[in-house]
């Protein structure tokens, strides 16, 4: 190995190991912007230490020593060209995992921030490596080599080096100034190294998979278990790395086509209502933005909500499912420690509302009759829970809009369970109507072919 060789390698081990100053990554910067043959042992190097990070984490029997040269062996023969540089690079990575940890990051900001975290989450707080798990709001946390990673709640971050952290889900914006050039934002997918300026990065648990997109500079998207990578120095180019493979597209492109619409909605256009079974009607019991639904043994307290949609615009032969949505919001009246830990909702289906005067306030006995209705689907909602979507899709409903189809339908919802047995008023939950000011009022969704 030539002495400029040894040079490189030294640079990009301190690098590895989060110990490299300024001007050292400066050096390298520079090193690597002039030399293909050194930018070739860098991603060399960044897919090694990938690699040996991962192995650690998996359970073994074997020696750490026969650990790390079967690594060598599987992840690429030219490395046994630099077995004493390798080796020097396998003591730096042991030291660091077992000296105390000094802090490499800092966290900036919190934006209406909710957090499950060990590290701190106070705002001017260092961090020491470990992991950020953002529930809620927006975060960011600034990496001593100046790089800047902006979080999306939900988001898990691990805190790595000054120069490395890892996405395990959400998303994040990442800034990276010069000094930082080279900075490594990890995921269970694949990596990307940033060679500035801006990228942006999300993380989809649920299908192992990461998106990757240059927003203004440029980076390198890699798979560490094949090698494979792709160069992205333009902005709005964009890479997904998912079940071991990569593929480069336009961001904008895609994000054209999500928006084109595959969804029809038909709403209630404000005809939805609430009743209470002894009629009690103030203005504090039913308000035009709630339908209130409530079962009790308290005589006279059940609350009711119904509303009527007209199908004649629906799509029912271009549509593969059919999904009726509520959303649930704070009611603001009784006690969720008086329920059942899961209650349930059953919803009942009306063939026509000839019988429903939406200009005046309806009466229990106005109301559509639970024994006349038709029970399309149910669905269950924790007591703890007092936001969400919620709603049916089931083959009843599909049958029910199919064989009413160009008529208008009602819809009536209830509360199976009723309370327990106690003194403490139960709580009323509610869904939002067309006049509520935050949740979308009920709909009847038409997922369309494509």
């Amino acid at each position: 190995m030539s002495r400029e060789e040894e040079q490189w390698h030294k640079l990009i081990t301190k690098y590895l190991s989060g110990d490299a100053s300024e001007d050292e990554l400066a050096e390298l910067e520079e090193t690597l912007r002039q030399s293909s043959q050194a930018r070739r042992l860098y991603h060399e190097a960044i897919r090694f230490d990938s690699y040996l990070r991962r192995e650690a984490e998996k359970p073994s029997s074997q020696t750490p020593e026969a650990k790390a040269v079967s690594s060598i062996q599987r992840i690429h023969p030219a490395f046994w060209s630099a077995v004493a540089t390798i080796a020097v690079l396998l003591s730096v990575l042991a030291w660091s995992q077992t000296k105390t940890p000094s802090h490499v990051a800092t966290l900036v900001s919190n934006e209406n921030a909710a957090w499950e975290s060990a590290l701190p989450t106070t705002p001017g707080s260092a961090l020491t490596p470990g992991r950020l798990d953002l529930k809620a709001g927006i975060a960011t946390v600034r990496f001593n080599s100046g790089a800047k990673v902006h979080l999306e709640a939900p988001a898990i971050l691990e805190i790595e080096t000054t120069m490395k952290a890892r996405l395990l889900a959400g998303s994040a914006v990442i800034d990276v100034p010069e000094p930082a050039i080279g900075f490594i934002i990890d995921t269970p997918s694949g990596y990307a190294v940033d060679h500035g300026t801006q990228f942006a990065v999300s993380v989809d648990q649920i299908n192992a998979k990461a998106d990757f997109e240059v927003l203004d500079g440029e980076i390198s998207v890699h798979l560490p278990d094949n090698h494979k990578s792709a160069y992205l120095d333009g902005k709005g180019e964009a890479a997904t790395v998912s079940n071991n493979t990569l593929r480069t597209f336009f961001a904008e492109e895609e994000r054209e086509e999500d928006l084109r619409p595959n969804v029809f909605r038909l709403g209630t256009d404000g005809r939805s209502g609430s009743v209470v079974r002894n009629n009690r009607k103030t203005k504090k019991r039913i308000q035009p933005q709630l339908l209130t639904v409530k079962s009790t043994d308290r005589e006279g307290w059940d609350h009711r909500s119904f509303f009527t949609i007209d199908l004649e615009d629906a799509p029912l032969a271009s549509s593969d499912q059919i999904y009726l949505r509520l959303n649930l919001v704070p009611r603001g009246w009784g006690f969720a420690y008086s329920l059942p830990k899961v209650n349930r909702f059953d919803i009942y289906g009306f063939p026509n509302a000839s019988n429903i005067d939406w200009q005046d306030d309806p009466m229990w006995e106005d109301a559509p009759q639970l024994e006349e209705g038709l029970l399309l689907g149910s669905f269950e909602v924790p007591r703890s829970q007092e936001r969400g979507s919620f709603g049916i899709g089931t083959a009843e409903l599909r049958d029910f809009v199919s064989q009413n189809q160009g008529n208008e339908v009602t819809f009536l919802i209830v509360r199976e369970f009723s309370e327990n047995k106690s003194q403490v008023p139960g709580l009323t939950h509610a869904f939002a109507s067309d006049y509520h000011a935050e949740a979308a009022g009920p709909s009847l969704e038409f997922t369309l072919s494509q």
